[in-house]
């Protein structure tokens, strides 16, 4: 049997509960079409995420799932590269503010990540951006997600030169203690942060527009010679 036979209804109904903030209804979901399929990967994946994320974690199954996720999608590729991708998923739960207990973690990435930061292929991938746009004399412009702090994507970027870094904390900290989350935010599947309104994306976009202007970024109109 291939993934391809879990019904996609599963896996996006899955999907939504988790991304919704209901762990328990996402599980029971995975559980389901892993009954259909056990070298379902997404369904690895999303079952140990959504024992992450629940009221009452279970770490041991958590380690298990995302380990067979990691096996499933990372088949006869590099050690090393599945587990940077083990840590990009352990990365964006950190960001929750939870804590994964460190035993877990070793049983998982065979060492103590959280006292590492978050090294992965996220950073693999913009130093090899930066690097190849750098090269090309191109500036990087790099955004950070709504309420969180500009510092882990500078973390990412040691050679910081020709950089543009744009933080939308403040912007958005004042936008949600003057009115409610729901004129900013669609929903808040990452906590603290979600999909934007109409009004959200218009922070992003000015805050945008405001920081390229100040780099000098944005060319100055300049009317037709006579």
């Amino acid at each position: 049997m291939t993934a391809s036979e879990v019904p996609d209804a599963l896996q996006d109904v899955a999907h939504y509960y988790l991304q919704a903030g209901l762990p328990d209804k996402a599980a029971t979901l995975c559980k389901i079409g892993l009954d259909l399929d056990p070298y379902w990967a997404a369904g690895h994946a999303c079952l140990g995420w959504s024992n992450l994320e629940s009221k009452e974690p279970d770490y041991p199954l958590a380690s298990r799932s995302l380990s067979r996720a990691m096996e499933l999608l990372y088949e006869g590729a590099p050690a090393e590269f599945a587990a940077s991708m083990l840590e990009d998923i352990l990365g964006r739960f950190r960001e929750t503010g939870k804590v994964i207990p460190k035993s877990i973690l070793v049983g998982i990435l065979g060492t103590d990540w959280s006292g590492r930061g978050r090294l992965s292929m996220t950073a693999a991938y913009y130093r090899h951006l930066a690097a190849y746009l750098r090269e090309a004399g191109i500036p990087l412009v790099t955004m950070q997600y709504p309420t969180l702090p500009i510092q882990d994507l500078q973390s990412l970027l040691p050679d910081k030169a020709g950089i543009v870094f744009i933080e939308n904390r403040d912007n958005f900290l004042r936008a949600l203690a003057a009115e409610p989350k729901e004129n900013i935010f669609t929903d808040l599947f990452r906590r603290t942060w979600g999909h934007c309104t109409q009004k959200g994306n218009r922070l992003i976009a000015e805050n945008l527009a405001e920081r390229l202007d100040k780099a000098g970024l944005i060319p100055r109109y300049r009317p037709p010679g006579p």
